[in-house]
């Protein structure tokens, strides 16, 4: 990866067992990937609260939200990511409930991914990640102020 992990997030996921950290870096790497894609220019891991601008998304920044690994674009939707104790087999990645980011994920990616709700998509760390669906939502949550009035957010 191009940019340090924000050192916050890097302790923050320290506790976490092996296979919950190494699906933690490869969803990092999505959004690193889906921000070069972009024709993006840098990628912000920020400590200061300043999120990198870059074409399309505007910024992204690396914080904490309730102590885990969370991902903020200007004109996007807040991606999370967490492993819990009492789930030790699953990783999620969240979104804010209050859009209809997972609805619309179920309805693209209803018989490949497990979802919790309408706050996340959850994954099983016994089994290999649907990179190319994980991807595209997170691509869509990251854009999703531009895409939220748009038939299955532009899909």
């Amino acid at each position: 990866m191009d940019k340090e992990i924000n050192k916050q997030v890097s302790n923050a996921i320290e506790h976490y067992p092996d296979n919950a950290k190494s699906a933690f870096y490869q969803l990092r790497q999505m959004i690193v990937d889906i921000v070069s894609e972009s024709d993006v220019s840098d990628v912000g891991s920020s400590n200061d609260g300043c999120g990198t601008n870059i074409n399309g998304l505007e910024s992204i920044e690396e914080t904490l939200k309730w102590n885990e690994p969370s991902y903020l674009a200007e004109k996007g939707s807040t991606v999370r990511f967490a492993w819990k104790d009492s789930k030790p087999s699953q990783i999620g990645v969240y979104f804010i409930c209050r859009t209809n980011l997972v609805e619309t994920f179920k309805e693209l990616y209803g018989s490949e991914l497990h979802f919790e709700k309408n706050r996340a998509i959850i994954l099983n760390l016994h089994e290999a990640l649907p990179v190319d669906s994980l991807k595209h939502c997170i691509g869509i949550a990251l854009d999703y102020k531009q895409l939220k009035h748009k038939p299955l957010l532009g899909a």
